[in-house]
């Protein structure tokens, strides 16, 4: 018999391995800091109730993800079904700006992609967001119950739009840059 204190050791151990990726997971999900925190919560009391089928399964990586985008989505479909208020864009704008003077380089890079990403459909996020994870397409339609030819078809057209959504992003900026011709 488990006892509370295997349990939370248990806990620990996957958080500690897997717990960015599990972040990463809810944050393409949701945009709000606040919302995701709580859906992160809520990932990790499922992560707790799995318990022993976490370790017991072939691989513990994609059954963990598997769990946090079925959190996700049951999230999703909370939020779809509830009216929300809406938030003022002033106060998202100001929130962004802080983090944006606060880190440079890489973290607008990824913040980049994160943005890029949560314009994708749904059903091309998770895999690409797997897929940024290290996943394997094989271990990615395990996740989704999909087959591996459907997850290699919304991989090859969320690159593709992920491409053209980056590349639209980065050429204002290019145009800034450059110094006008005479």
């Amino acid at each position: 018999m488990r006892t509370a204190r295997d349990t939370r050791e248990s806990l620990t151990s996957v958080l500690d391995e897997h717990g960015d990726m599990v972040w990463r997971i809810v944050l393409a999900h949701e945009h709000n800091p606040a919302v995701a925190e709580e859906l992160y919560q809520e990932v990790c009391l499922a992560l707790w109730r799995a318990g022993e089928k976490i370790q017991l399964a072939e691989n513990p990586g994609a059954y963990i993800a598997r769990i946090a985008t079925n959190q996700a989505f049951s999230h999703i479909r909370r939020e779809v079904a509830q009216p929300t208020t809406v938030q003022s864009p002033l106060a998202d704008a100001a929130s962004e700006d802080a983090l944006l003077e606060d880190t440079l380089g890489r973290y607008q890079q990824q913040r980049q992609l994160l943005d890029a990403v949560r314009q994708l459909p749904l059903n091309w996020r998770l895999p690409i967001t797997l897929t940024l994870e290290g996943f394997k397409p094989q271990e990615i339609a395990y996740v989704m119950g999909i087959s591996a030819n459907t997850v290699s078809l919304r991989l090859t057209r969320a690159r593709r739009t992920l491409s053209q959504l980056l590349s639209n992003e980065a050429a204002p900026h290019r145009m800034k840059d450059q110094e006008p011709s005479q």
